[in-house]
């Protein structure tokens, strides 16, 4: 028995790299056949999908919040450019020049992209995309991302008034 099943295995190793293959030299004929097996099959399509995501949840959930970081820092990018457009600023951006960090770097806890309590209201550890000087716009090298917390704290102050607040800080707790 464990021959025919090695056998069998075996089999269906050729088949997937004869597979892989062919998708590798056509890889628009087979889109294209894809396609048309996943629409004249939705049915038996979406079971095979139910099932994937039910024997792979840490892949499935991973997968979900990678789409779901790609969407924030989109949003992340719409929103300076409203802000800079509002304040006359300039806003050279992209989303390659935005990426969410596990951890904010400044404080750091975990950065946690999601909405708080309510609908559009964001936590402490919200990512939050930070101009580093706040003289200069949008610009590429000129923002990072931090936690709204550490964002909020930093707000309109300068560097030197920044840098007077935490030797104030050191100074009164260092007790």
């Amino acid at each position: 028995m464990l021959e025919a099943d090695a056998e069998l295995e075996r089999k269906r190793a050729l088949a997937r790299e004869r597979n892989r293959r062919y998708r590798e030299r056509n890889p628009e004929r087979a889109r294209a056949q894809c396609k048309a097996w996943r629409e004249n099959n939705l049915e038996r399509h979406k079971e095979m999908i139910r099932a994937w995501n039910k024997a792979n949840p840490e892949r499935c959930k991973a997968a979900s919040n990678r789409s779901y970081q790609k969407l924030y820092e989109r949003k992340m990018v719409e929103r300076a450019r409203a802000r800079s457009k509002r304040k006359g600023l300039d806003c050279t951006i992209t989303t390659d020049d935005v990426s969410i960090p596990t951890h904010c770097p400044i404080l750091g806890i975990e950065l946690a992209a999601n909405f708080g309590a309510g609908r559009g209201k964001a936590s402490a550890a919200s990512p939050s995309l930070d101009r580093i000087d706040n003289t200069k716009g949008y610009v590429p090298g000129n923002v990072q991302v931090i936690s709204k917390q550490a964002n909020a704290a930093k707000s309109d102050l300068t560097p030197e008034q920044l840098l007077l607040f935490a030797d104030w800080i050191y100074a009164a707790f260092r007790k």
